[in-house]
């Protein structure tokens, strides 16, 4: 990975073979960032997304071992028992053009990862909230 500060956060180039849910994390804690909001586009493989299934409470899985383009990756960094979170949905183009989306569970890059991370000045923590047992953004986080 290699980083460069912006002005209202960082950018980073994940390289070929990085996770890239544990490298925007390990960065974040590396860091000292707070909340932050999180777009990126690039080339990925062994993908885990998932659809949360509001009756069942749960999410379903599914993988995608091919290469993809990362078309959009949006999200936030937030805290959960003093640990970032990385709360993202991506959509996956295939070397068809077709479109895959969903929550992100997990990828490794496939040729690069190109990530903003743009500080949002406070802290946000989550906790469990709400009928679906998820955790949710609740508060400002508490220094």
């Amino acid at each position: 990975m290699k980083s460069f500060k912006i002005k209202d956060g960082y950018l980073l180039r994940l390289d070929k073979g990085e996770e890239v849910v544990n490298s925007i994390l390990e960065f974040v804690k590396d860091s000292g960032m707070k909340s932050a909001t999180v777009s990126a586009i690039g080339s990925l493989t062994d993908c885990v997304l998932g659809y949360f299934d509001r009756d069942k409470k749960t999410y379903i899985h599914k993988n995608f071992n091919d290469v993809y383009e990362l078309v959009s990756l949006m999200g936030n960094i937030t805290f959960f028992d003093d640990q970032p979170i990385l709360h993202a949905h991506i959509c996956l183009g295939d070397m068809h053009c077709n479109i895959y989306g969903g929550h992100l569970f997990s990828a490794t890059v496939a040729v690069t990862a190109e990530v903003f991370l743009l500080e949002a000045g406070i802290a946000v923590n989550r906790s469990l909230v709400g009928e679906f047992g998820l955790n949710l953004i609740d508060s400002e986080k508490n220094d």
